[in-house]
Protein backbone atom coordinates (compact mmCIF):
# COMPACT_ATOMS: atom_id res chain seq x y z
CA UNK A 1 0.00 0.00 0.00
CA UNK A 2 3.05 2.52 1.28
CA UNK A 3 4.55 1.45 -2.59
CA UNK A 4 1.34 2.38 -4.44
CA UNK A 5 0.94 5.96 -2.45
CA UNK A 6 4.30 6.71 -2.95
CA UNK A 7 4.45 6.11 -6.53
CA UNK A 8 0.82 7.90 -6.85
CA UNK A 9 2.72 11.23 -5.18
CA UNK A 10 5.76 10.79 -7.78
CA UNK A 11 3.13 10.51 -10.65
CA UNK A 12 1.71 13.47 -9.41
CA UNK A 13 4.96 15.96 -9.40
CA UNK A 14 6.12 14.54 -12.89
CA UNK A 15 2.84 15.08 -14.36
CA UNK A 16 2.75 18.68 -12.88
CA UNK A 17 5.52 19.66 -15.13
CA UNK A 18 4.23 18.14 -17.78
CA UNK A 19 0.80 19.17 -17.94
CA UNK A 20 -0.53 22.27 -16.69
CA UNK A 21 -3.83 21.94 -15.40
CA UNK A 22 -3.14 18.65 -13.37
CA UNK A 23 -4.88 18.29 -10.36
CA UNK A 24 -4.60 16.13 -7.03
CA UNK A 25 -7.07 15.56 -4.99
CA UNK A 26 -8.44 12.70 -2.52
CA UNK A 27 -11.09 11.94 0.56
CA UNK A 28 -12.07 9.84 3.26
CA UNK A 29 -14.93 8.43 5.43
CA UNK A 30 -15.40 7.07 8.47
CA UNK A 31 -18.77 5.69 9.29
CA UNK A 32 -19.67 4.77 12.93
CA UNK A 33 -22.81 2.97 13.59
CA UNK A 34 -23.50 4.23 16.94
CA UNK A 35 -26.23 1.86 18.11
CA UNK A 36 -28.44 -0.61 16.26
CA UNK A 37 -31.20 -2.85 16.97
CA UNK A 38 -33.74 -5.71 15.19
CA UNK A 39 -37.45 -6.61 16.93
CA UNK A 40 -37.33 -10.00 15.39
CA UNK A 41 -36.92 -12.89 18.13
CA UNK A 42 -33.25 -13.69 18.99
CA UNK A 43 -31.46 -10.43 17.94
CA UNK A 44 -32.21 -8.86 21.31
CA UNK A 45 -28.59 -7.05 21.74
CA UNK A 46 -28.14 -3.74 20.25
CA UNK A 47 -25.04 -3.62 18.45
CA UNK A 48 -22.62 -0.77 17.76
CA UNK A 49 -19.76 -0.92 14.85
CA UNK A 50 -17.35 1.49 13.19
CA UNK A 51 -15.30 1.62 10.18
CA UNK A 52 -12.95 3.57 7.53
CA UNK A 53 -15.27 3.01 5.02
CA UNK A 54 -13.35 4.25 2.12
CA UNK A 55 -10.52 6.39 1.14
CA UNK A 56 -9.93 8.15 -2.46
CA UNK A 57 -6.56 9.49 -4.28
CA UNK A 58 -7.16 10.68 -7.85
CA UNK A 59 -5.62 12.77 -10.37
CA UNK A 60 -6.62 14.13 -13.28
CA UNK A 61 -4.94 16.53 -15.84
CA UNK A 62 -5.14 17.76 -19.70
CA UNK A 63 -2.82 19.60 -22.00
CA UNK A 64 -2.68 23.29 -22.71
CA UNK A 65 -4.57 23.10 -25.56
CA UNK A 66 -7.33 20.94 -24.04
CA UNK A 67 -7.35 18.21 -26.55
CA UNK A 68 -6.02 15.19 -24.43
CA UNK A 69 -6.22 14.33 -20.80
CA UNK A 70 -6.75 11.67 -18.18
CA UNK A 71 -8.29 11.21 -14.89
CA UNK A 72 -7.16 8.06 -12.43
CA UNK A 73 -8.86 7.58 -8.87
CA UNK A 74 -7.89 4.79 -7.32
CA UNK A 75 -10.42 3.93 -4.55
CA UNK A 76 -9.93 1.94 -1.30
CA UNK A 77 -12.88 -0.06 0.00
CA UNK A 78 -14.47 -3.15 0.30
CA UNK A 79 -14.24 -4.11 -3.56
CA UNK A 80 -16.42 -1.23 -4.23
CA UNK A 81 -18.86 -1.88 -1.53
CA UNK A 82 -17.01 -0.46 1.28
CA UNK A 83 -16.87 -1.08 4.54
CA UNK A 84 -13.23 -1.71 5.46
CA UNK A 85 -10.14 0.11 3.03
CA UNK A 86 -7.88 -2.75 4.04
CA UNK A 87 -10.54 -5.12 1.82
CA UNK A 88 -9.09 -3.92 -1.69
CA UNK A 89 -8.51 -0.92 -3.80
CA UNK A 90 -9.80 -1.04 -7.13
CA UNK A 91 -10.07 2.13 -10.09
CA UNK A 92 -13.35 3.73 -9.69
CA UNK A 93 -12.31 6.14 -12.86
CA UNK A 94 -9.49 5.52 -14.82
CA UNK A 95 -9.81 6.87 -18.58
CA UNK A 96 -8.20 9.12 -21.54
CA UNK A 97 -10.30 11.64 -23.44
CA UNK A 98 -9.20 12.98 -26.56
CA UNK A 99 -11.21 15.49 -28.38
CA UNK A 100 -9.46 16.45 -31.75
CA UNK A 101 -11.94 18.92 -32.96
CA UNK A 102 -14.82 20.38 -30.50
CA UNK A 103 -17.45 18.45 -32.31
CA UNK A 104 -15.97 14.73 -31.57
CA UNK A 105 -14.94 13.84 -28.05
CA UNK A 106 -13.48 10.04 -27.42
CA UNK A 107 -12.83 8.32 -23.74
CA UNK A 108 -11.24 5.20 -23.81
CA UNK A 109 -11.46 3.46 -19.74
CA UNK A 110 -14.13 3.64 -16.63
CA UNK A 111 -15.94 6.04 -14.93
CA UNK A 112 -17.44 4.25 -12.26
CA UNK A 113 -19.60 8.04 -11.65
CA UNK A 114 -21.34 6.62 -14.76
CA UNK A 115 -21.68 8.72 -18.28
CA UNK A 116 -24.60 9.84 -19.96
CA UNK A 117 -26.90 9.20 -16.24
CA UNK A 118 -30.23 10.99 -16.95
CA UNK A 119 -31.40 9.62 -13.22
CA UNK A 120 -29.91 11.89 -11.16
CA UNK A 121 -32.82 13.16 -9.29
CA UNK A 122 -33.94 9.98 -8.24
CA UNK A 123 -30.23 8.68 -7.78
CA UNK A 124 -27.38 9.35 -6.06
CA UNK A 125 -29.25 13.51 -5.85
CA UNK A 126 -31.62 12.99 -3.50
CA UNK A 127 -29.72 11.98 -0.19
CA UNK A 128 -26.31 13.05 -2.17
CA UNK A 129 -24.57 9.64 -1.05
CA UNK A 130 -26.23 7.71 1.72
CA UNK A 131 -23.55 7.88 3.88
CA UNK A 132 -24.67 4.92 6.03
CA UNK A 133 -27.66 7.19 7.25
CA UNK A 134 -29.68 6.57 4.49
CA UNK A 135 -31.08 4.47 1.74
CA UNK A 136 -29.76 5.35 -2.14
CA UNK A 137 -31.54 4.28 -5.30
CA UNK A 138 -28.45 2.78 -6.85
CA UNK A 139 -30.87 0.85 -10.10
CA UNK A 140 -32.80 4.23 -10.91
CA UNK A 141 -31.25 4.27 -13.58
CA UNK A 142 -33.16 0.80 -15.19
CA UNK A 143 -36.01 2.91 -15.25
CA UNK A 144 -34.39 5.74 -16.64
CA UNK A 145 -31.69 4.66 -18.57
CA UNK A 146 -28.15 5.72 -19.16
CA UNK A 147 -25.20 5.19 -16.59
CA UNK A 148 -22.58 3.75 -18.22
CA UNK A 149 -20.01 2.63 -15.62
CA UNK A 150 -18.45 0.01 -17.01
CA UNK A 151 -15.37 -0.88 -18.82
CA UNK A 152 -16.05 0.71 -22.70
CA UNK A 153 -15.22 2.76 -25.60
CA UNK A 154 -17.24 6.78 -25.17
CA UNK A 155 -17.59 8.68 -27.95
CA UNK A 156 -19.29 12.04 -27.74
CA UNK A 157 -20.75 13.54 -30.80
CA UNK A 158 -21.78 17.14 -30.94
CA UNK A 159 -22.91 18.04 -34.52
CA UNK A 160 -24.48 21.20 -33.78
CA UNK A 161 -25.24 23.60 -30.36
CA UNK A 162 -27.58 21.54 -27.92
CA UNK A 163 -27.72 17.97 -30.00
CA UNK A 164 -25.14 15.13 -28.49
CA UNK A 165 -24.63 11.83 -29.85
CA UNK A 166 -23.55 9.69 -26.95
CA UNK A 167 -22.06 6.27 -27.89
CA UNK A 168 -20.84 3.39 -25.64
CA UNK A 169 -19.27 0.14 -26.88
CA UNK A 170 -19.40 -1.56 -23.65
CA UNK A 171 -16.25 -3.83 -23.05
CA UNK A 172 -15.32 -4.72 -19.63
CA UNK A 173 -16.68 -5.08 -15.74
CA UNK A 174 -17.25 -2.23 -13.30
CA UNK A 175 -13.62 -2.62 -11.94
CA UNK A 176 -12.06 -1.92 -14.62
CA UNK A 177 -11.22 -5.60 -15.83
CA UNK A 178 -11.78 -6.56 -19.86
CA UNK A 179 -14.52 -8.27 -20.66
CA UNK A 180 -11.84 -10.24 -23.26
CA UNK A 181 -11.61 -10.97 -26.28
CA UNK A 182 -14.48 -11.11 -28.77
CA UNK A 183 -15.50 -11.43 -32.01
CA UNK A 184 -15.20 -8.02 -33.50
CA UNK A 185 -19.00 -8.02 -35.25
CA UNK A 186 -20.42 -9.35 -31.85
CA UNK A 187 -19.25 -5.57 -29.92
CA UNK A 188 -22.22 -4.64 -32.60
CA UNK A 189 -24.83 -7.06 -31.35
CA UNK A 190 -24.74 -7.32 -27.74
CA UNK A 191 -22.40 -4.49 -25.94
CA UNK A 192 -23.83 -1.01 -27.84
CA UNK A 193 -25.47 1.48 -25.88
CA UNK A 194 -26.60 4.77 -27.56
CA UNK A 195 -28.17 7.70 -26.50
CA UNK A 196 -29.46 11.02 -28.11
CA UNK A 197 -29.49 14.01 -26.05
CA UNK A 198 -31.07 17.12 -26.88
CA UNK A 199 -30.89 20.35 -24.34
CA UNK A 200 -34.08 22.83 -25.47
CA UNK A 201 -32.67 26.26 -24.23
CA UNK A 202 -35.24 27.20 -21.20
CA UNK A 203 -37.12 24.52 -21.14
CA UNK A 204 -35.04 21.01 -20.36
CA UNK A 205 -33.20 18.57 -21.62
CA UNK A 206 -34.18 15.54 -23.61
CA UNK A 207 -32.84 11.90 -23.93
CA UNK A 208 -33.54 9.23 -25.91
CA UNK A 209 -31.62 5.87 -24.97
CA UNK A 210 -31.23 2.11 -26.50
CA UNK A 211 -29.34 -0.53 -24.59
CA UNK A 212 -28.19 -3.81 -25.42
CA UNK A 213 -28.90 -6.77 -23.78
CA UNK A 214 -24.85 -7.07 -22.39
CA UNK A 215 -23.64 -3.74 -23.26
CA UNK A 216 -23.42 -3.07 -19.33
CA UNK A 217 -20.85 -5.78 -18.86
CA UNK A 218 -21.01 -8.42 -15.92
CA UNK A 219 -20.28 -5.38 -13.38
CA UNK A 220 -22.91 -3.57 -13.39
CA UNK A 221 -25.82 -5.35 -15.58
CA UNK A 222 -29.05 -4.00 -16.32
CA UNK A 223 -31.54 -6.13 -14.37
CA UNK A 224 -32.83 -8.93 -16.52
CA UNK A 225 -30.69 -8.29 -19.32
CA UNK A 226 -33.07 -7.33 -21.85
CA UNK A 227 -33.09 -5.02 -24.73
CA UNK A 228 -34.84 -1.72 -23.85
CA UNK A 229 -35.23 1.87 -25.40
CA UNK A 230 -35.91 4.90 -22.88
CA UNK A 231 -37.17 8.45 -22.72
CA UNK A 232 -36.58 10.59 -20.33
CA UNK A 233 -37.08 14.41 -20.29
CA UNK A 234 -35.36 16.78 -17.51
CA UNK A 235 -36.77 19.95 -16.49
CA UNK A 236 -34.49 22.37 -15.06
CA UNK A 237 -35.81 26.23 -16.43
CA UNK A 238 -39.58 26.09 -16.24
CA UNK A 239 -40.19 27.39 -12.53
CA UNK A 240 -37.54 28.74 -10.82
CA UNK A 241 -36.61 26.53 -7.78
CA UNK A 242 -37.75 23.50 -9.65
CA UNK A 243 -36.07 20.66 -11.72
CA UNK A 244 -37.46 17.29 -12.10
CA UNK A 245 -36.90 14.27 -14.49
CA UNK A 246 -39.57 12.04 -15.26
CA UNK A 247 -39.60 8.69 -18.16
CA UNK A 248 -39.21 5.62 -18.44
CA UNK A 249 -38.57 2.84 -20.54
CA UNK A 250 -39.10 -0.19 -22.77
CA UNK A 251 -38.47 -3.93 -22.74
CA UNK A 252 -39.21 -5.22 -26.13
CA UNK A 253 -37.00 -8.02 -26.56
CA UNK A 254 -37.27 -11.73 -24.94
CA UNK A 255 -34.87 -13.75 -22.86
CA UNK A 256 -34.74 -17.19 -23.39
CA UNK A 257 -37.77 -17.76 -25.01
CA UNK A 258 -40.17 -16.25 -22.08
CA UNK A 259 -42.00 -13.05 -22.61
CA UNK A 260 -40.40 -10.11 -20.27
CA UNK A 261 -42.36 -9.83 -17.13
CA UNK A 262 -41.92 -6.16 -17.05
CA UNK A 263 -41.72 -4.00 -19.85
CA UNK A 264 -42.62 -1.24 -19.07
CA UNK A 265 -40.28 0.51 -15.84
CA UNK A 266 -41.42 4.39 -14.96
CA UNK A 267 -38.81 6.84 -12.73
CA UNK A 268 -40.01 10.13 -11.74
CA UNK A 269 -37.83 12.63 -9.80
CA UNK A 270 -38.91 16.02 -8.05
CA UNK A 271 -36.52 18.29 -6.38
CA UNK A 272 -38.07 21.95 -5.04
CA UNK A 273 -35.56 24.31 -3.60
CA UNK A 274 -37.12 27.51 -2.04
CA UNK A 275 -35.85 30.10 0.17
CA UNK A 276 -33.79 27.90 2.82
CA UNK A 277 -36.25 25.12 2.38
CA UNK A 278 -37.13 22.51 -0.06
CA UNK A 279 -38.83 18.80 -0.65
CA UNK A 280 -37.28 16.31 -2.54
CA UNK A 281 -39.47 13.43 -4.19
CA UNK A 282 -39.01 10.29 -6.54
CA UNK A 283 -40.57 7.37 -7.60
CA UNK A 284 -39.49 3.77 -9.08
CA UNK A 285 -42.66 2.14 -10.93
CA UNK A 286 -42.70 -1.24 -12.12
CA UNK A 287 -45.80 -3.03 -14.17
CA UNK A 288 -45.77 -6.62 -13.72
CA UNK A 289 -47.27 -9.08 -16.42
CA UNK A 290 -48.94 -12.59 -14.90
CA UNK A 291 -46.06 -14.93 -14.97
CA UNK A 292 -46.99 -18.56 -15.77
CA UNK A 293 -44.26 -21.54 -15.41
CA UNK A 294 -43.38 -24.36 -18.27
CA UNK A 295 -47.16 -26.39 -16.98
CA UNK A 296 -48.98 -22.98 -17.85
CA UNK A 297 -49.76 -22.71 -14.12
CA UNK A 298 -49.96 -18.70 -12.55
CA UNK A 299 -47.11 -18.61 -10.28
CA UNK A 300 -47.36 -14.69 -10.17
CA UNK A 301 -50.28 -12.32 -10.26
CA UNK A 302 -49.90 -9.40 -12.33
CA UNK A 303 -49.38 -6.23 -9.65
CA UNK A 304 -47.56 -2.74 -9.77
CA UNK A 305 -44.52 -1.75 -8.18
CA UNK A 306 -44.15 1.33 -6.72
CA UNK A 307 -41.31 2.26 -4.41
CA UNK A 308 -41.73 6.22 -3.28
CA UNK A 309 -39.71 9.10 -1.15
CA UNK A 310 -40.98 12.30 -0.10
CA UNK A 311 -38.48 14.62 2.08
CA UNK A 312 -39.00 17.65 3.26
CA UNK A 313 -35.72 19.63 4.28
CA UNK A 314 -34.71 22.92 6.27
CA UNK A 315 -31.61 24.65 6.35
CA UNK A 316 -31.26 26.72 9.96
CA UNK A 317 -27.61 28.39 8.56
CA UNK A 318 -26.02 26.26 11.21
CA UNK A 319 -27.28 22.77 9.74
CA UNK A 320 -29.86 21.47 7.34
CA UNK A 321 -31.97 19.14 8.73
CA UNK A 322 -33.94 15.82 6.02
CA UNK A 323 -36.74 13.90 7.15
CA UNK A 324 -37.19 11.18 4.55
CA UNK A 325 -40.03 8.89 4.26
CA UNK A 326 -40.51 5.56 1.83
CA UNK A 327 -43.19 3.60 1.08
CA UNK A 328 -42.88 0.35 -1.03
CA UNK A 329 -45.97 -1.50 -2.39
CA UNK A 330 -43.75 -5.15 -2.13
CA UNK A 331 -44.17 -8.17 -4.27
CA UNK A 332 -47.26 -10.17 -3.33
CA UNK A 333 -45.66 -13.95 -1.54
CA UNK A 334 -48.05 -15.77 -3.11
CA UNK A 335 -50.35 -15.99 -5.93
CA UNK A 336 -53.66 -14.12 -5.17
CA UNK A 337 -51.88 -12.39 -2.29
CA UNK A 338 -51.40 -8.60 -2.37
CA UNK A 339 -47.72 -7.14 -1.31
CA UNK A 340 -47.35 -5.84 1.85
CA UNK A 341 -47.08 -2.38 2.51
CA UNK A 342 -43.06 -1.42 3.69
CA UNK A 343 -41.95 1.61 4.95
CA UNK A 344 -38.79 3.59 6.59
CA UNK A 345 -38.32 6.53 8.05
CA UNK A 346 -35.20 8.62 8.40
CA UNK A 347 -34.32 11.86 10.11
CA UNK A 348 -31.22 13.61 9.92
CA UNK A 349 -28.74 16.60 9.50
CA UNK A 350 -25.52 17.72 7.83
CA UNK A 351 -23.07 20.12 9.17
CA UNK A 352 -21.59 22.76 7.20
CA UNK A 353 -18.00 22.36 8.55
CA UNK A 354 -16.21 22.29 5.43
CA UNK A 355 -16.96 18.79 4.62
CA UNK A 356 -20.01 15.85 4.85
CA UNK A 357 -20.80 15.58 8.39
CA UNK A 358 -24.18 13.36 9.19
CA UNK A 359 -25.95 12.16 11.92
CA UNK A 360 -29.20 10.26 11.48
CA UNK A 361 -31.67 7.55 12.38
CA UNK A 362 -32.90 5.23 10.50
CA UNK A 363 -36.59 2.61 11.65
CA UNK A 364 -36.84 0.70 8.66
CA UNK A 365 -39.87 -1.97 8.12
CA UNK A 366 -39.00 -2.32 4.26
CA UNK A 367 -40.32 -5.51 3.57
CA UNK A 368 -43.64 -5.08 5.65
CA UNK A 369 -43.14 -7.49 7.97
CA UNK A 370 -44.09 -7.26 11.86
CA UNK A 371 -40.36 -6.65 12.46
CA UNK A 372 -38.68 -3.19 12.41
CA UNK A 373 -34.88 -2.59 12.27
CA UNK A 374 -33.09 0.21 13.61
CA UNK A 375 -30.10 2.62 13.59
CA UNK A 376 -28.73 5.97 14.73
CA UNK A 377 -25.30 6.39 12.56
CA UNK A 378 -22.93 8.93 12.32
CA UNK A 379 -20.83 9.63 9.03
CA UNK A 380 -17.82 12.00 8.79
CA UNK A 381 -16.22 12.74 5.04
CA UNK A 382 -13.04 15.38 4.09
CA UNK A 383 -12.12 15.92 0.93
CA UNK A 384 -8.87 17.27 0.04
Amino acid sequence: MKKIIAILVVFAMVTGVAFAETRVGGSVETRWTIVSGNSAPGNPDAMSQMSVHAAVISLSGGNDDGTYGGTFQLTFDNGGNGGNIKGQYWPERAFVWWQPIPQVKLILGIDGNGMFNTANLSRWGHHRMPRNVSVENWDAHNFLLGNYDGLGAHFIINPIDNLFINLVFGLGNRDGTSAGSMVFTDIFKERIMAQIQYNLDGVGNFYVTYIQRAAWGPGWPFDGGHERIGLTFFGHSLVEGLQFEVGGNYAFDQQDGNDVADPIRIGVGIHYNGDGWGVRARARIRPRDEVKNAAGVVTQDAWVQVIGDVMPFYDFGFLTAFLNIRLNSNTPAAVGEAGKLGWHINPYIRVPMGGDFRLGALIDNEDGDEYITWKVALSMLWAF
